[in-house]
């Protein structure tokens, strides 16, 4: 473990080598924290709904992935459970966190390929 300074902002590092291949590589930490996250846009909807589950498709670990809402711009977001009734909303925003490990990041090629969100008139 290691911290460099990169456009003057400290960050941490890890630094692996591999003497079979003869290589060293350092992989940036800081992308392995709860910051990793997509946030969708608003939605205004024309009738009331109630979210009641959430899927995915990909090869992201599921225990990895959380998917978390808002009714207002002004809310905090909160964690939608996968299969739980939100109350009846006209108007709702999604983000979606990956919590990266450490110990499985050499495996690289991870997508989420679709967000499923399942809901209801109400």
């Amino acid at each position: 473990m290691d911290t460099v300074s990169i456009d003057d902002q400290d960050t941490n590092v890890m630094v692996v080598t591999d003497p079979t291949n003869g290589r060293v590589q350092r992989f940036n930490l800081d992308a392995y924290t709860e910051d990793n996250f997509v946030n969708f846009a608003p939605q205004t909807l024309t009738v009331p709904v109630v979210f009641d589950s959430w899927s995915v498709s990909g090869n992201v670990p599921l225990d990895m992935i959380s998917v978390w809402y808002r009714f207002g711009l002004t809310e905090e977001f909160r964690q939608m459970p996968q299969e739980a009734a939100l109350p009846a909303t006209r108007t709702i925003q999604f983000r979606v966190k990956v919590q990266l490990d450490t110990r499985k990041f050499i495996h690289s090629d991870w997508n989420i390929s679709k967000l499923r969100v399942h809901g209801r008139m109400a």
